[in-house]
């Protein structure tokens, strides 16, 4: 089952070189937007791994190209792959990511970027046992996707809400709301 991603990683890595090659024997730079996936999805293929170290190189390199390109959406993807992948070690950097992600996202006026950044943020509390910022959080997710009607993103939330209230200890709500996800 580990080969997919020691494949992923290697493909990756064969198509960052092809990249670089091409570049040194053309006078073009290569596509931003293609290096920047290459590195994002190599990194998430580490992740994948177990290779915190080499994730968070790939990750950070992601994010300082979409940085530099002025891709703001690829920067918000960047930043929320980070928060995950610290999510593992350290919830201080983890809330740092994830609140770049959050702040970028209420500046791109794309609701389901929106709703997604506030519930990796309540989840963030959640974990924290932060359970009234986590309940916010995940309430002002659920509102963003019904009036977006995006089915997937209410099922979600509502899953991601009673399991809050649930580690919250408010069974009843717990039940109510998983059993509307």
């Amino acid at each position: 089952i580990l080969h997919a991603p020691h494949a992923a990683v290697e493909h990756f890595t064969h198509a960052l070189i092809a990249v670089q090659h091409l570049t040194a024997s053309t006078p073009e730079q290569p596509d931003t937007a293609v290096v920047m996936r290459l590195h994002s999805a190599r990194g998430l293929a580490h992740e994948t791994l177990g290779d915190f170290t080499a994730a968070r190189t790939d990750l950070e390199t992601a994010l300082l190209l979409a940085q530099g390109a002025g891709d703001r959406q690829a920067e918000w993807q960047a930043l929320l792959a980070l928060g995950e992948l610290w999510a593992s070690r350290d919830y201080g950097p983890t809330r740092d990511y994830l609140q770049q992600a959050l702040t970028l996202a209420q500046s791109l006026n794309q609701p389901t970027i929106l709703a997604r950044s506030l519930n990796r943020m309540g989840n963030w509390h959640l974990n924290a046992e932060e359970y009234s910022a986590a309940i916010r959080y995940h309430q002002e997710a659920l509102a963003i996707c019904q009036a977006a009607n995006d089915e997937q993103g209410v099922a979600m939330t509502f899953d991601l809400l009673g399991a809050t209230y649930l580690m919250f200890g408010d069974l009843v709500q717990a039940v109510i709301h998983l059993e509307q996800a």
